[in-house]
Order: C-alpha cells, then structure tokens, then sequence
C-alpha cells in the first residue's frame, strides 16, 4: 500500500535543520520482484546502523494478527533499500502491541508483552530473544520464554534500550484493555542474555497510569522521554499532551521523573498511538491521535531544556496520517506502517 505524496516541500524541524519526506521502496520494482512485507500497524522495529538494517516483527495485519519477521536491507538507501522474509526458528506467537528493543553488539532483538488478539484480551508478559536478527550472517532463531517473575501481562507499554547497562527499560501499558493500566517501571538487566532479570524500579510521582505513549531515549543523561498516551479521566477515556523525563542514576537503581513544559513553539496536541524517537539533539514524534482516528500528517521536533521544551513542526505532504506506526533511525528518521484511516499500512518513508 501506497499513500501520500512521493515527496514533501522542504521545512524547517528544528536548530535550522531542513525537513523534506521522501518515498522509499513502497513499490515491487526490483527485478526479479521482492514482495514488501503485509500491511500493519502495532508492530515493532529496531535497527542495525552498522549493517544497516531494519527488523520489523509482528503486528495486527488486514484481517490477522502476524508473527512474521522482515528485514529491511539498505534501510538508509533510497534506492538499494531490499526486503527479505526469513524464516526463524521457534517464533513467538503472534501478537500486536508488544516492545522490542536491540543490541547491537550481539546482534539481539529482545521482545516483552504484547497481545495475542485485537481487542486486547488476550496479554502476554514474555520475554523473546531473537539472535542473529539482522540476518546478516545466518539464519535467526528465536529463544524464549525467557526471564521470570517480572511485570503482568500487557500491551501499550513504553520500552527503550540502554545499550552501555544491556537494559531494557518498560514503562505503563494496558494490563486489562478498557479496565487496567499502569505507570510502573521495570528493568530487564542483562536484556539481551538467556537468563534476564526483572526489577522493578519505585518512582516518586510521574506520569498517571496510561499505554500506547510515544517514547524515546537518550542514552547520554540515561533518560527516557515520554509524550501523550492514553488513560482514563473523571470522566471517561482521555488522552494526554504531557511531555515527560525519566532520568536513572549510573546504576539504574534509582530514578526521577520530570515533566517539562511548553516555552515555544506549539505543541502536538493531546493523543496516542502515535512514534517517537530521540535523535540526539530533539524528540521527534510522528502520528497519533485517539484510537483509529489519526490527528495529522506532522513530525514535530520537541527540544529538551532542563525544565522546559520548545516545538518546531517539521514537513507535512508525505506519509498519511496513521496511529500505530514505527520509526527507526535509518538516516534520521525512518518511517514504516501503521493504521490510516482506511487500515493498515505497509508503506516506507524517510525524513531528510
């Protein structure tokens, strides 16, 4: 599936950075021709710079939930980009809404959580390792369940990598859909490891208890960022425009959640479902909006201050408006899937 316009005009996204949204590989030209992976949304992907290469697994599909595995290769070319779809050993169920975070070193995908069907009765709180994930020097094989003990069962949570401690870090979720949710936070040491191991990690104050957040991390001051989200208000369901930092200590033990507010610019306005990522110098969030109702076709850069952010929206005129996308840092932002308003998506595009 194909959508939007194959290029944006140029713009500005933020500390004088030009913006520009390009179509990549949203077509089978290649001959001979190499199928582009289904169309989906609530899927994860992680990315291999040194190989270049984007793994996506999983995800809600037209008419099923998938548990396959696509590599994307070339992920930063706009024009030697390839999929390919190997077949691992032992896959996971299929599922949506899960996390996935990688290591690079060890070339491991680590997997938590997730849904076994679409309306989110169904929660798993596993833990997969998938080896050999970019599939660049053999076949993959996944391993698991791994770890014990650990958070219950959900989807919709946050989950970053902290690549120097191999640790991932889960945030909130979506324990009983339409019911539960939480704002806890857990550490997996030794993440990308046969034997991890669960802690969990006691905050004062922080974020209300909420699932399908956009988040990112910034590995130099150890903090996750977290936009918006999805909880209950006096009132009902709402879904939030706070921005929020989560800053560990050296040794993970401990950490301090801040939330920063506006000092220029415009921000998004309130939503979920939508992607982010930190691309060491400002959040960048895409999509988004309420569940199956995406808001607009903006990325926004959101400038981290000690107390405070400004917001500078980039390029609009390429890829649709989506909930459920993901973004990888391919170039600077790599942008694949997600739900428009007629389904999912399975088109490419990059940030410039």
């Amino acid at each position: 599936m194909v959508s939007g316009n194959s290029q944006s005009s140029p713009s500005l996204v933020s500390g004088g950075m030009p913006g520009r949204w390009t179509a990549s590989l949203n077509a089978c030209t290649p001959s001979p021709c190499v199928p582009l992976p289904p169309a989906r949304d609530s899927h994860t992907a992680v990315y291999n710079p040194t190989s270049d290469r984007m793994i996506v697994f999983g995800g809600r599909g037209t008419s099923q939930i998938l548990s396959d595995l696509w590599i994307l290769e070339n992920a930063s070319s706009t024009t030697t980009a390839v999929w390919s779809n190997p077949t691992a050993a032992n896959a996971p169920s299929a599922r949506l809404g899960h996390t996935a975070v990688y290591r690079e070193s060890s070339n491991q995908m680590t997997v938590f959580g997730g849904s076994f069907n679409s309306d989110g009765t169904s929660l798993t709180n596993q833990v997969f390792g998938l080896s050999n994930a970019d599939a660049s020097a053999s076949t993959p094989v996944w391993n698991g369940p791994l770890g014990a003990g650990g958070p219950t069962a959900r989807w919709g949570h946050a989950a970053v990598y902290d690549s120097a401690g191999d640790k991932m870090v889960v945030f909130g979720g979506s324990t009983q859909t339409g019911q539960g949710l939480s704002n806890e936070v857990w550490v997996l040491d030794q993440a990308s490891t046969s034997v991890p191991l669960w802690r969990q990690i006691t905050t004062i104050g922080g974020p209300s208890a909420r699932c399908c957040m956009a988040a990112g991390y910034d590995a130099v001051n150890r903090r996750m960022i977290l936009f918006g989200g999805s909880g209950f208000g006096q009132s009902g369901p709402v879904v939030f425009d706070d921005l929020w930092t989560l800053t560990f200590n050296s040794t993970f033990t401990t950490a301090t959640w801040k939330e920063l507010t506006l000092s220029g610019g415009t921000a998004p306005s309130a939503r979920c479902c939508g992607v982010g990522l930190w691309d060491g110098s400002a959040f960048l969030l895409f999509g988004g909006g309420q569940f199956g109702n995406p808001s607009d076709d903006k990325i926004y850069a959101l400038v981290l201050q000690p107390t405070t952010f400004a917001v500078a929206a980039g390029p609009g005129g390429g890829p649709v408006a989506r909930t459920f996308p993901t973004a990888v840092p391919a170039g600077r932002f790599l942008l694949f899937g997600g739900a428009g308003g007629v389904g999912p998506l399975n088109d490419l595009w990059r940030l410039e």
